[in-house]
């Protein structure tokens, strides 16, 4: 078991309610070090998706810096866009920590598989962009094996009630939180992590969005 733990592996399930995505991520990697970042645009359509879209340029070629400067640097260069929310987390491989921060609505989720303990993080409210931001950092430890969960507002509804679901590979489960819990009325995107050692892999899935009631 503790072989297949060895890789980060990263899975992505994104349902769009337009061709073009509000919703976005970005991983970086920087030898022992992953950069994971998810965003909603404000709203949906064109627009939200110019804004993510600016954000993955900006964090393609950003240097090195602690999140809460990496978001600000963003916020100053994302001015004339609508605008997103945003959250950013560090994985430290060697040292086996988490470091998350965001501004907004993107929900963040630990999963401790073994025992079976789901625990909401929290962001800094605000829009990457359009309001004035005070992003801060938390870090924690994590155990090979653990589970992390990034999703935009498109996905709603109490993810304590599927326990089995975070027993899944990751993508398996990205597609199950989408499926379990997209509103249908927004884009939606899951991102899930399985903490490991090893560099990170990234599997993507998009989904067709669900009719709107």
């Amino acid at each position: 078991m503790r072989g297949e733990w060895a890789t980060i592996r990263i899975g992505v399930a994104v349902s769009p309610l337009e061709s073009n995505s509000g919703d976005g991520y970005i991983v970086r990697d920087y030898g022992g070090q992953t950069l994971i970042v998810v965003a909603d645009g404000l709203g949906h359509g064109l627009r939200a998706f110019e804004a993510v879209d600016t954000l993955r340029k900006l964090i393609e070629l950003a240097p090195v810096m602690p999140l809460p400067d990496l978001l600000l640097w963003c916020h100053k260069q994302m001015r004339q866009t609508r605008g997103a929310a945003v959250a950013a987390l560090l994985l430290d491989r060697a040292g086996r920590t988490v470091t998350y921060s965001g501004i907004g609505n993107i929900a963040f989720w630990h999963i401790i598989t073994r025992v079976g303990v789901i625990t909401s993080k929290r962001m800094v409210s605000g829009i990457l962009g359009y309001r004035e931001v005070a992003p801060t950092a938390i870090t924690f430890s994590y155990v090979e094996g653990d589970r992390l969960l990034l999703h935009t507002d498109g996905v709603q509804g109490n993810l304590r009630a599927h326990l089995e679901i975070w027993h899944h590979p990751p993508e398996r489960t990205a597609l199950d939180v989408i499926d379990l819990f997209s509103t249908g009325q927004d884009d939606a995107l899951a991102l899930v992590v399985r903490l490991g050692r090893g560099d990170p892999q990234v599997l993507e899935q998009v989904c067709t969005a669900k009719p709107t009631e």
